[in-house]
């Protein structure tokens, strides 16, 4: 890839498909800090952009959630940025097809865990229990639960 055609590929993610969202703290105080959290979504769709992502990602004060997919790729890059993943399973252990529980991202290296995104909540009809469930086996894997809270773009 050429460095103009890496260039707006990267334009092209962060400005059109890749949401960044911003969370910061109520008040300022020597015990909390901002934090620029960029959940990737669906994005991107090969290994080769992912490495690129992370790469202009890796800033001090951000959390890279990127796909499971790239969760091994993206952990190797970042030397700046923490990384965590976009969702994790109720359970700790268990047949549940699919699922990835918070241990398993937890050896990989992840630090966070996003929990209760308003995504997962109308499409998948993910409840305060489950969600609590969640956050329960998150702090157990020593994860740090991102927990969102609010309601959908529609009641708002």
């Amino acid at each position: 890839m050429s460095r103009r055609a890496g260039l707006r590929f990267v334009d092209k993610i962060l400005f059109h498909f890749l949401r960044i969202e911003f969370y910061t703290n109520w008040e300022e105080n020597e015990f909390m800090s901002k934090l620029l959290f960029a959940n990737w979504k669906m994005n991107p769709v090969s290994e080769k952009e992912a490495i690129i992502l992370a790469r202009v990602g890796d800033v001090k004060h951000a959390v890279i959630l990127p796909p499971f997919l790239f969760l091994p790729t993206v952990g190797k890059i970042l030397k700046n940025a923490k990384f965590g993943v976009q969702n994790i399973s109720w359970e700790k252990e268990g047949a549940l097809t699919g699922e990835v529980s918070a241990e398993m991202v937890k050896k990989m290296g992840a630090n966070y865990a996003i929990i209760g995104h308003s995504e997962r909540r109308e499409f998948l009809g993910e409840s305060d229990e489950v969600i609590a469930a969640k956050v329960r086996t998150s702090l157990d894997a020593g994860l740090t639960p991102i927990l969102c809270v609010g309601e959908p773009k529609s009641v708002h």
